[in-house]
């Protein structure tokens, strides 16, 4: 009986976050705010994901097997999916790879879909950064990725 009080504390909590939550992604939509990119039409999606699967990279200075660039670019996805992207996972999954192995990633990345109660947007991996840690209090470990990864030539192309 002394929880009760706490538990439905709680319980309204939680059902005002959900308002809330509802609420901001319904202004969201009305003013088209907290998202830089509109989801493209599936066509669309499907030539950018044909134009990333056309990317050359030179395969003989790829250290690893295909699966272990798949599994990065993976870690990559899981590190910003969810409530607060890891922007040290991220930095640490693109450390000790060479210019070849990071365009392989950055291939298999290909175009993903990002959706949050925050922020919907879609695009390659550098979209992803861009959306994720371009501002403040991540902007110095969104340098120390740009450094990485200007080895692939893509990093500008964050469209």
């Amino acid at each position: 009986m002394g929880n009760l009080p706490l538990i439905i504390s709680v319980v309204v909590g939680l059902i005002a976050l959900g308002m809330f939550v509802k609420v901001f992604r319904f202004f969201q939509n009305l003013f088209g705010f907290g998202s830089k990119e509109k989801p493209l039409p599936t066509q669309d999606v499907e030539k950018k994901q044909s134009e990333m699967a056309k990317i050359s990279v030179p395969t003989s200075q790829l250290k690893h097997p295909m699966a272990a660039y798949q599994a990065a670019a993976d870690r990559l996805e899981a590190a910003m999916n969810g409530y607060g992207a890891s922007a040290f996972a991220c930095l640490d999954n693109s450390k000790g790879w060479n210019a070849a192995e990071l365009t392989q990633i950055y291939k298999m990345f290909g175009w993903r879909k990002h959706e949050s109660w925050l922020n919907d947007y879609e695009g390659n991996l550098f979209v992803w950064f861009d959306q994720e840690f371009n501002a403040f209090p991540h902007r110095d470990i969104y340098e120390d990725l740009r450094k990485i990864w200007t080895q692939t030539g893509f990093w500008p192309n964050v469209k």
